[in-house]
């Protein structure tokens, strides 16, 4: 394959990571994700299922907004513009916020590459490198929160836009916002302990409002509504009313477990997991302080 050739290669598979993030895929856009790995099964395109399908991945289980998994608190559409102009050091002045919006961006960015010679390939470079970056910082727990959804091929779109981004080389030593002790006041009730559990830059994941009835239903629990904060709140109260705290605590503390194993593998293809991981093995350790608080 010439550079070009790649070049173009690229270009397309960030385009169809773009379109298919940033709105339902129509008819072509279906049919192109067959050539994704893993893809090549899809049922026939129905235009509200697929509507459906992208509402429920993107619009619930895994929103793809970078102030969700970098802010504190976490926002769709917040200030993580600042967060980057602080830790990402030489990012653009105003990165994409959208995955989807950052993939069109390398999309643009492969096709517009200059010669190797010219002398604008090192800052077309930089430029390359910075786009990849920002969106590499939050790929970790959003691409996991992806795969944990009911939509295989929103996993897969996912899973090939961090591919690609990965593959252009960037190092990048993420700083993840400082932690925050929930449990350093001892009068901070469960609904404190909720909304720091569902802080992704504090817990290391999104655990979600879909993770918190997972979890229910594994133990045995009512299901819980409402937001990831509330439905977090009230899986922490059920479990202390029924006595299955123990219960709880053992299965996210799986689910911490297994999540950390995604981030490792992910790590061995050139993401940067490092400080996601750290983040989640502390979440992990707050779990465990809460069974030992509310048992005390």
């Amino acid at each position: 394959m010439t550079p070009e050739e790649a070049a173009i290669a690229r270009s397309r598979g960030y385009a169809l990571v773009a379109r298919a993030v940033a709105a339902p895929p129509d008819e072509d856009v279906w049919e192109a994700l067959r050539s994704i790995d893993g893809l090549d099964d899809l049922p026939a395109f129905d235009a509200d299922e697929v509507a459906a399908d992208h509402f429920s991945a993107f619009g619930t289980h895994a929103p793809p907004f970078a102030g969700l998994y970098l802010d504190d608190p976490p926002l769709l559409g917040g200030p993580a513009d600042a967060w980057r102009a602080r830790r990402l050091p030489g990012t653009l002045d105003s990165p994409p916020e959208h995955f989807g919006s950052a993939a069109y961006a390398l999309a643009m960015l492969a096709m517009s590459a200059p010669d190797a010679g010219s002398s604008l390939a090192g800052r077309h470079q930089r430029w390359v490198g910075m786009v990849a970056a920002d969106l590499l910082a939050w790929a970790p727990p959003f691409l996991l929160a992806a795969e944990r959804g009911p939509v295989r091929w929103a996993a897969a779109v996912v899973g090939l836009g961090v591919e690609l981004a990965a593959s252009e080389g960037v190092e990048l030593q993420l700083e993840l916002v400082p932690r925050v002790d929930p449990f350093a006041d001892p009068s901070a009730g469960l609904r404190t302990i909720a909304e720091w559990a569902t802080t992704p830059s504090q817990a290391g994941w999104l655990f979600g409002a879909g993770e918190a009835r997972q979890v229910a239903r594994a133990v045995g629990l009512p299901e819980t509504a409402g937001n990831r904060v509330d439905a977090c709140e009230a899986l922490l109260r059920a479990a202390v009313d029924h006595g299955l705290l123990d219960a709880v605590v053992d299965e996210v503390q799986r689910r911490h477990d297994e999540a950390d194993a995604r981030y490792a593998a992910w790590g061995a293809f050139g993401v940067p997991v490092a400080a996601w991981r750290d983040r989640l093995a502390e979440g992990r350790a707050g779990w465990g302080q809460l069974r030992r608080r509310v048992g005390a």
